[in-house]
């Protein structure tokens, strides 16, 4: 299990995570490694990206969001909470579809 949280303070925000990465047998059975991990990555000036989950979809939603904000000169290009759920729920389907054409 992942805690990946953010608190909004009134001088900043703090956020933080857990550390450790399980993998689990091929049936889902038993655990086999727990390893420490990062979570949280800092992207541009203004983004920190806490993810969890499969590795490679990770990284792929990573890349997608390093492109948008590397094309806004390191700052958030998005001007609304709404505006980067839009924006990212584009780029991310992309790499989430089932049967995806590669």
């Amino acid at each position: 299990m992942t805690l990946i949280i953010g608190i909004k303070c009134a001088d900043g925000v703090v956020v933080g995570c857990d550390g450790a990465a399980t993998y689990m047998t091929p049936l889902g059975q038993n655990r086999t490694i727990t390893q420490p991990t990062l979570k949280l990555e800092i992207i541009g000036q203004h983004l920190i990206l806490g993810m969890s989950g499969a590795v490679g979809l990770a990284q792929s939603y990573r890349l997608e969001i390093e492109s948008q904000v590397k094309s806004h000169n390191q700052k958030v290009p998005w001007k609304s909470m709404l505006d980067a759920r839009k924006s990212l729920q584009e780029a991310f389907w992309k790499h989430a579809q089932v049967g995806r054409q590669q």
